[in-house]
């Protein structure tokens, strides 16, 4: 049996006779005699200083072998270095080992002196101290303790630093290679989204039927979203690298929610659910901080609770938690009735590329970034994030931000005519019925409910006979049993009133199919959810026919474009794009501005164009071929006398690299792709003065696409049309045109149709017209046309029939009057020849494009003669563009073809 002693670290430094000291305490100890115990010490000191001279790291380590009869010390030299033994150790010990190894390391030698023939008592005391008077160390042997710990700390430290320096080096090189990716994928990206989302901006503009209407939004909508997850990737970049930052600008909190809406609205009625706004009374409108990145946050969570919510509402709601004059905090929270979540799934949010499950990305999508940017962005406004969820009974996620307080305060004050109205709420919906009511005590009316039809009836019968009839009743259209609609006509066919209170319809669903039940039924206007108190309090200001301040959100946001168009027109702009499809883009957007453009297709076609003709400002792409954005800038700067041209940066790279390193290319601005058509004038008007404005009077030839000079029609609510297609007066006039050549013999075609074999045929005939005429604004038209149909379907008698196909006459002859002596034509003027003046080279390739359109049978030839409408001026005129147009319209390409081919005649191109 061995007990181990402890060891003797033979550092350099260390006098021998402290060595040589200790074995002789130790042989005393052991009652060695004089010459045993000087011998026993003096062997190992010279073998320890032989060891010592070879090695930088030996040692000695001591133990005692106890055996039945005898007991003997155990010494064992342990060295780095190759032991050799001259035979000191033998002269002395009574056994040596041989050289060994230690895990082919250290090389040992193992030498044993017996005591005595007689076993002596070792108890645990003597044990230990004995181990005491081995393992004390010496002041010597401490600092060489620490100095040889000192060495090797410094070793490690530096053997870390530099393996540091390397994988920092690493990571900064993986970091900046991220950084590229990222702007090259959002480049990459973005250029074919701003043509999707550009585009299908465009064709909703267009005279679309339903079902391509349908495909068309939902094309749009679709590629809203993939940009939606774009950013939310590139503002985690952000985040990461430290460079999100927020902004401080005043903005109103209802523009926040009418962007919310817009993005929200849609989504919510497709999945069936109403969409609610639930604001604190107590909270100021007019905020200052960010509220893009608000939105954002707002946005993530509603379309978060839509996605998970298949049946009942969302609630986005508001509370004020702390308030001072110039400060405020405030809760928000969306809360839906969805799936919910266990706690578990809950302890999973709010951590990067995580979502409740893993079963969640695979059937509802996202990229599990959404709440991690909510949170960054939550806490960089001052506030938190947390959520509560039950499984199967939805989820509520609330976050606090803190913002300054406008000055400018909205204020909504109702003329002392229309103040304390009594209203009555009707929706079966019981929190929308009471947040509309609490909206409305807010705006001083006094304002009960009802959960039905049948009740609301009760309670405007009731009301009327106690005296205190109603004045305005708030009814939503889709209740179950029986609908708001239906309500209102059960009320006024079979109900005499001394007061019919004014009805005004709330829905969250389609607007223009509420419109389409509207036909024969009195109302005031119309409510879509989710209801705010600017937009409720400007439909009844509007309905009663009173003005609203100028002031308003939606009008100070369209005061606002009107000024940035205004100010631009006329500016000639240099547009430097290679890609076809955004060029096509950026020009409609812009000639419908009246900014003349010119195009480049790359930066090094960008500086010579700037030298050949003075411009107002440069829209500049980034990535191009030849020569890039951020070069040819560069370019443009170093040359005389360009050094205050504005040059704006239009990237699909939005990146904070990028946009630095745009301004340091010498770039004033950037506009961001996918454009987003009121930042793109805003950023233009902000840099750009057109040197050579357009006076009042081109000002009001080119606004006549825009609908500020659209001519009086006997029987047409103008205004009513335009909003039908939402102020779009080129093709409102579009559609004025088609009712005029298409109506004109409507009489004579719903004769045919009662003559033909067909039953519904005549009913058919009549639909449409009523169709049309409500499309148009002709609401009287629209009314008598629908009692026709309705006659019709009901197989009336011919006396009958023939009756209202008078009355449709008498209404329908004047309109058509009135269209043919309008002009609905856009005028082609000298004015608009500026924005695309053709060589005669352009215009045969021109002509030559559109004869192979026609030959082909592709509906481009549409937009190919609107093309040649908008710049054709000189030799072949417009008229016969006219009737091409007009044949195309109606695809009519075989006589489109003749048209084109006479019209060619009379020059001297040939195609």
């Amino acid at each position: 049996m061995i007990i181990d002693l402890g060891g003797i670290q033979l550092f350099h430094g260390i006098p021998i006779g402290d060595i040589s000291h200790k074995l002789l305490m130790l042989s005393d100890s052991l009652q060695f005699d004089s010459i045993d115990s000087t011998r026993f010490a003096t062997t190992s000191s010279e073998m320890a200083q032989l060891l010592r001279r070879d090695s930088s790291s030996c040692s000695i380590s001591v133990g005692l072998s106890t055996e039945i009869n005898y007991v003997g010390v155990v010494l064992q030299f342990v060295s780095e270095s190759p032991i050799i033994d001259n035979g000191l150790l033998g002269k002395y010990f009574d056994v040596v080992k041989p050289v060994q190894f230690i895990e082919g390391k250290h090389n040992y030698v193992e030498v044993f002196k017996r005591l005595s023939n007689q076993k002596i008592k070792l108890p645990d005391a003597f044990i230990n101290m004995l181990r005491l008077g081995i393992t004390q160390q010496s002041r010597e042997e401490l600092m060489m303790e620490i100095q040889a710990s000192n060495k090797k700390l410094e070793k490690t430290v530096l053997a870390r630093t530099q393996e540091l320096n390397v994988a920092l080096e690493s990571a900064q090189t993986a970091n900046e290679a991220k950084s590229n990716f990222l702007a090259n994928m959002s480049h990459e990206i973005r250029t074919p989204m701003n043509a999707i989302i550009g585009m299908s901006h465009l064709a909703l503009d267009t005279d679309l039927d339903r079902k391509q209407r349908n495909y068309i939004d939902k094309v749009h909508r679709s590629a809203e979203a993939l940009l939606g997850i774009i950013n939310d990737i590139l503002d985690f970049s952000k985040i990461e690298a430290g460079k999100m930052n927020l902004e401080s600008i005043d903005f109103l909190f209802d523009d926040v929610l009418d962007h919310l809406t817009n993005l929200l609205g849609l989504k919510a009625l497709e999945q069936g659910l109403e969409l609610l706004y639930d604001l604190d009374p107590d909270m100021p409108s007019a905020l200052i901080g960010d509220p893009l990145r608000l939105g954002q946050i707002l946005t993530n969570l509603g379309n978060n609770a839509i996605k998970f919510t298949e049946g009942g509402e969302i609630i986005i709601s508001t509370r004020v938690l702390e308030s001072s004059q110039n400060q405020v905090k405030i809760e928000f929270a969306v809360k839906d009735t969805g799936i919910g979540m266990t706690s578990e799934q809950s302890d999973k949010l709010f951590q990067s590329f995580s979502q409740a499950d893993g079963s969640t990305t695979r059937k509802y999508g996202g990229t599990g970034l959404g709440l991690t940017i909510a949170k960054k962005l939550t806490e960089m406004m001052g506030g938190e994030i947390w959520s509560e969820s039950e499984i199967d009974k939805g989820s509520t996620f609330y976050f606090s931000a803190e913002f300054g307080v406008g000055v400018e305060q909205p204020i909504y004050e109702l003329p002392d005519e229309i103040d304390l109205f009594n209203v009555l709420v009707v929706d079966d919906n019981a929190s929308a019925r009471e947040i509309l009511i609490t909206l409305l005590g807010s705006l001083k009316f006094n304002a009960t409910g009802a959960s039905n039809g049948a009740d609301a009836i009760s309670s405007i019968v009731n009301a009327d006979q106690n005296k205190q009839g109603f004045d305005l009743v708030l009814m939503d259209w889709k209740m179950p049993a029986m609908n708001g609609v239906e309500t209102i006509q059960r009320l006024r066919d079979n109900y005499s009133l001394s007061k019919m209170p004014a009805m005004m319809l709330v829905t969250a669903y389609n607007k223009y199919e509420l419109l389409d039940e509207l036909t024969d039924i009195e109302y005031k206007g119309i409510l879509s959810k989710p209801i705010s108190a600017s937009s409720l309090f400007d439909t009844i200001m509007t309905s009663f026919g009173h003005k609203i301040a100028a002031s308003s959100r939606s009008n100070m946001r369209e005061e606002h474009y009107r000024e940035y168009i205004t100010h631009l027109r006329g500016a000639k702009i240099l547009l430097v794009e290679d890609n076809d499809i955004n060029q096509e883009l950026a020009l409609v957007f812009l000639s419908k501005a009246g900014v003349i453009t010119t195009v480049a297709e790359n930066g090094a076609e960008a500086v010579e164009k700037v030298q050949q003709k003075p411009f107002d400002g440069v829209l500049m792409d980034i990535q191009m071929p030849i020569m890039d954005g951020y070069t040819a800038a560069q370019a443009i700067r170093n040359l005389n006398g360009f050094a205050e041209l504005p040059i704006i940066a239009m990237t699909a790279n939005v990146m904070a690299s990028d946009i630095e390193k745009a301004q340091k290319a010498g770039m004033n601005d950037h506009i961001s792709k996918p454009i987003n058509i009121v930042e793109m004038f805003s950023t233009m008007a902000k840099w750009i003065t057109p040197s050579e404005p357009l006076d009042s009077n081109e000002e009001n030839l080119l606004s006549e696409e825009n609908g500020e000079s659209l001519p009086e029609i006997t029987g047409i609510d103008i205004n009513a049309g335009l909003d039908r297609v939402q102020g779009d007066q080129k093709l409102y006039r579009k559609l004025l045109r088609k009712f005029r050549d298409s109506e004109q013999n409507f009489v004579e075609k719903f004769n045919d149709a009662r003559q033909s074999d067909e039953p519904k045929f005549a009913t058919r005939t009549a639909h449409t017209l009523k169709g049309v005429a409500g499309t148009i604004g002709a609401r009287a038209l629209q009314n008598v046309a629908a009692e026709l149909e309705k006659a019709c379907d009901d197989q009336k008698a011919d006396s009958i029939v023939q009756m209202l196909l008078i009355a449709v006459e008498s209404e329908l002859t004047p309109i058509i009057e009135s269209l043919r002596l309008s002009d609905l034509d856009l005028r082609s003027t000298d004015t608009t020849a500026k924005f695309r003046q053709l060589s005669k080279d352009e215009l045969k390739e021109k002509l030559k494009m559109l004869h192979e359109l026609l030959i082909d049978n592709n509906t481009e030839a549409v937009h190919a003669v609107e093309d040649l409408e908008q710049c054709l001026q000189g030799p072949a005129g417009t008229t016969d563009l006219k009737q091409i147009s007009s044949a195309v319209d109606k695809y009519d390409f075989d006589s489109a073809i003749e048209l084109l081919n006479k019209m060619v005649a009379k020059t001297d191109i040939k195609i």
